[in-house]
């Protein structure tokens, strides 16, 4: 029997080449199990922990030809991880605006997009979206948020810095964080907003004062594809050898 911990897990994916399991539950945590056979019994042992998501894991999809996780999250998020590059990298693609529920790796879509970006990751949401993610070279991992007691611009304490605030007589404010380069800032110094599809952010997300005059067209180029679906998404399935996909909704329709 599998550990019998891990039974009670939401979703698993295993690789038959090197003996591998994912197990993704509902506290947005993934294990990695290496099972390994010897005289007619199966044994388990937990090999590394995947801690990003902030909301239960709702589908798992793994990419054996480059050695990628991809995992979808009630927190609308889909993630990349990269499990064979050793670099511990998870690319956080955010184009949901509800509930991603399902994710689906599909290596040998018939289109012209498939064929140059290598595959697709495609996934499916409660908001009735269906997206391609195109797996672009130019994908890099987002920056760790900053950690201060200050804006790291312009200085302004933020409301729990109370000695600073009374240093120099003013009121705290809300602490924020630029999608560019993780800094710590305040609402005053960070009120553009901009896609940056390479990070996996393809909707508008806040930038600071000093990262917003460096975006340019070029860093806004989409890098996923949108389809309305038209009906909040529990599942999809795609059938290569057709090259069809399947969508199953909360609307008890199957389209």
């Amino acid at each position: 029997m599998l550990c019998m911990y891990y039974r009670f897990t939401a979703f698993r994916r295993y690789d038959a080449g090197s003996h591998y399991v994912f197990a993704g539950d509902a506290s947005g945590r993934i294990t990695l199990l290496s099972l390994t056979h010897s005289g007619g019994h199966t044994e388990c042992r937990s090999v590394r922990e995947l801690r990003v998501h902030e909301q239960g894991v709702t589908s798992l999809s793994w990419d054996s030809l480059n050695s990628r996780l991809f995992s979808s999250s009630n927190n609308r998020s889909v993630i990349l991880w990269d499990i064979g590059g050793a670099k511990g990298t998870a690319i956080d693609l955010q184009g949901h605006s509800k509930d991603a529920t399902c994710v689906s790796w599909w290596p040998t879509g018939n289109s012209q997009a498939a064929a140059q970006h290598r595959g697709l990751a495609v996934s499916g949401g409660l908001d009735g979206l269906v997206i391609f993610w195109l797996m672009d070279p130019s994908r890099v991992e987002a920056p760790s948020w900053s950690e201060s007691d200050v804006c790291q611009i312009c200085g302004t304490p933020f409301f729990w810095n109370v000695k600073k605030m009374w240093d120099v007589m003013s009121v705290g404010v809300r602490q924020h964080h630029c999608r560019r380069c993780g800094k710590a800032v305040c609402d005053k110094c960070s009120p553009s907003r901009s896609s940056l599809p390479a990070m996996g952010f393809e909707r508008d997300v806040r930038m600071c004062n000093v990262c917003s005059p460096s975006i340019t067209d070029a860093d806004r180029r989409s890098l996923a594809i949108l389809f309305d679906a038209r009906h909040p998404i529990l599942r999809l399935r795609i059938e290569e050898s057709l090259n069809l996909l399947l969508t199953v909704g909360r609307d008890r329709v199957l389209k």
